[in-house]
């Protein structure tokens, strides 16, 4: 297995935003999304548009672990996807593959990796893969807040016998508080 990196500079955030912003509508929203939510690509993968249509929240019952995740749309990405999405009808993937023409299917993890990695790469960026999304998520955020705690919160990773009760209570509304009104562009 690869071991990814996050996007760590402003500059390496702006040449890929670039990037994107410049290939595909698509690529972009799922580079931007990507950065600015703690989901894995699996998950990510997985969103219709339905499921963020018109939203302040996103919740997704995580593939991985069967844990109901709610984040929190912040302003700068609610607008990004009601553009996305306004021609678009909520049974659509999100992240529609263009190689079947009469299907509705999403990108695979495969197509995802490729498309960030060779965005990457043209803008001079090594060990990325699909993860650095998450990383470059975590980074920024505990880079911004701090707290641990919050981190751990977005990433749902959560063991029951460290948290009390008062550690229990709505993510969405714990990182609204705590986390801030980050976005990377």
């Amino acid at each position: 297995m690869e071991f990814v990196e996050p996007l760590r500079t402003q500059e390496e955030l702006d040449a890929m935003n670039y990037y994107f912003k410049s290939r595909s509508e698509r690529d972009y929203l799922l580079y931007y999304m990507g950065i600015n939510v703690a989901f894995r690509i699996s998950d990510l993968l997985g969103l219709k548009v339905g499921d963020v249509r018109n939203r302040d929240k996103i919740r997704r019952r995580e593939m991985k672990t069967g844990k109901l995740r709610e984040m929190v749309v912040l302003p700068k990405l609610k607008r990004v996807l009601d553009d996305y999405c306004m021609d678009k009808e909520d049974e659509e993937y999100l992240f529609k593959s263009t190689r079947y023409k009469n299907s509705n299917r999403p990108i695979t993890r495969t197509q995802a990796y490729r498309i960030l990695k060779t965005g990457a790469k043209e803008c001079g960026i090594k060990n990325i893969g699909t993860h650095s999304f998450r990383k470059t998520f975590g980074y920024h955020f505990y880079k911004e807040s701090k707290c641990l705690k919050s981190k751990k919160v977005a990433y749902c990773h959560q063991r029951k016998n460290v948290l009390n009760k008062n550690e229990k209570q709505d993510r969405s509304i714990y990182l609204h508080k705590k986390g801030s009104n980050h976005h990377f562009e």
